[in-house]
């Protein structure tokens, strides 16, 4: 396929995507650990920022503990507006506003580039999750992915075929993800990469800001572009300068940073980033505040190794049942 044909169905699939009407969002449910500015108009002396506690309570002077778990921010908003009336008999205008979102977290960890927990507005899906945490690592055993799920006390494991759903072959829909669970990816022996040049499926995975993110064939090797554009085109939103590609030198796994935009502009003649079986591709998001973005409360830890980092994750996880 040539370069301007690539582009053309790059940029058509963008435009097809971002004209996909948005449904509306259910207002935000505040839920135990969110961090929330309350808002009293005029009232400097009042207005603060407040932590909910474990018991989904919190402190607000001068009315003290308040029941905020549970509540929408307009309905917190309320109550604390009553809870003040009562106080000092002059009804104030109150606004509650969600700092960090921290009751909505997911922890992700085995074979991805970035495991750790992170905190979101709404839980994407788990493809989602998988590319905010950069995609899977080479080795990464995607047909037997684990949802690690604790309910009443009790953790269940919930088994997922992702390289199946992604390749179409798997029916029905992916579970959907619920705050405190814990997504584990298993490894195999040896690597993706290997298993594809073996004749066990010759697909690149492509994850983050594209219309379908998913399992892509690759024979050889494929342009980028080429890539992205089997993928559906990226949305609106996609950061193409910061590209990342997880891929393999020398036996090592790599994560080569690809600015497509500057390579959309320089053209073909100055040569694309080739993208081979085996290969994940995550492309961000360059709107941090959008639904689906992640804010990584743990990330990486500098200085760890993958197997310390995921011993960590997984304590934190158990610690927060």
């Amino acid at each position: 396929m040539k370069r301007g044909a690539l582009w053309a169905v790059l940029m058509a699939a963008t435009v097809l995507f971002g004209a996909a009407s948005v449904s509306a969002q259910n207002e935000y449910i505040v839920g135990a650990d969110d961090v929330l500015n309350v808002s009293v108009w005029q009232r400097d002396d009042l207005s603060r920022t407040v932590a909910v506690r474990a018991t989904g309570r919190i402190t607000f002077p001068p009315v003290g503990e308040i029941q905020a778990a549970g509540l929408s921010t307009s309905q917190l908003a309320q109550r604390i507006e009553d809870e003040l009336y009562a106080y000092t008999r002059q009804r104030p205008e109150v606004t509650v506003a969600v700092v960090a979102f921290n009751s909505r977290k997911v922890f992700i960890t085995g074979q991805v580039a970035q495991p750790g927990r992170y905190v979101f507005e709404q839980i994407p899906s788990l493809p989602e999750v998988l590319g905010i945490a950069g995609g899977a690592m080479p080795g990464a055993q995607l047909s037997d992915v684990r949802i690690v799920r604790t309910s009443g006390g009790v953790a269940q494991s919930i088994r997922v075929d992702l390289q199946g759903y992604l390749h179409g072959s798997q029916a029905g829909s992916l579970p959907e993800l619920l705050p405190g669970d814990l997504i584990y990816v298993p490894g195999s022996f040896g690597n993706a990469q290997a298993a594809a040049m073996a004749g066990e499926g010759m697909v690149a995975y492509v994850f983050g800001q594209v219309a379908r993110p998913g399992a892509y064939p690759v024979s050889g090797e494929a342009d980028i572009v080429e890539v992205l554009a089997m993928a559906g085109g990226t949305t609106p939103v996609a950061n193409l300068r910061k590209v990342q590609v997880l891929t393999h030198d020398a036996g090592a796994a790599v994560v080569a940073d690809v600015d497509v935009e500057a390579y959309l502009q320089r053209g073909a003649a100055a040569g694309g980033f080739p993208v081979r079986a085996g290969d994940t591709i995550n492309v961000p998001s360059r709107q941090p505040g959008t639904v689906g973005k992640a804010w990584a409360y743990t990330g990486q830890f500098l200085g760890l190794s993958r197997d310390l980092l995921n011993a960590v994750l997984i304590g934190d996880y158990l610690k927060n049942r």
